[in-house]
């Protein structure tokens, strides 16, 4: 019983990844908080080995050909965020709350914009930035709640 506890709290990140990256994609244009960049960041930020970067690449490729989207939209954001995460992780000596709240703000305005300029550059036409960053922003003034609400693994 102990081990399959194990188990099911291994693959507790991927399951709200997959669940948070639906609702994401579901609400494109539409919603007002990003739920897949807090459960990448959260837990990647906590452990790394929670989520596997081939996971998250795959499954946001599958997405972008499931809205119509350009192949890689999303996914190359989503790895950078990753990367950078994980490198972060690595450097900072004892990350407090208030800096680990600044990281994830400013990572995911970063991976929005980059979203936005890829977009942009693809379908010749400059899109409107706000409707990228107005759901960065409620998502960032969020995380804390998420902090909170998730459960954390080591």
């Amino acid at each position: 019983m102990q081990h399959l506890k194990k188990i099911s709290l291994r693959i507790l990140p991927s399951i709200l990844f997959l669940i948070a990256y639906a609702i994401d994609m579901n609400w494109l244009g539409r919603g007002f908080i990003l739920f897949s960049p807090i459960i990448l960041f959260f837990y990647v930020f906590s452990n790394p080995l929670l989520l596997n970067p081939l996971y998250v690449v795959s499954l946001s490729f599958l997405f972008d050909l499931y809205s119509g989207l350009p192949a890689g939209l999303h996914s190359f954001p989503l790895l950078l965020l990753y990367a950078l995460v994980v490198f972060y992780r690595k450097n900072l000596r004892s990350p407090d709350f208030t800096s680990t709240w600044g990281l994830f703000a400013l990572l995911l305005f970063g991976t929005e914009i980059l979203k936005w300029a890829l977009l942009s550059m693809i379908q010749n036409n400059y899109w409107a930035i706000q409707y990228m960053l107005i759901p960065s922003f409620f998502t960032a003034i969020l995380y804390p709640w998420f902090q909170i609400i998730l459960p954390k693994q080591r």
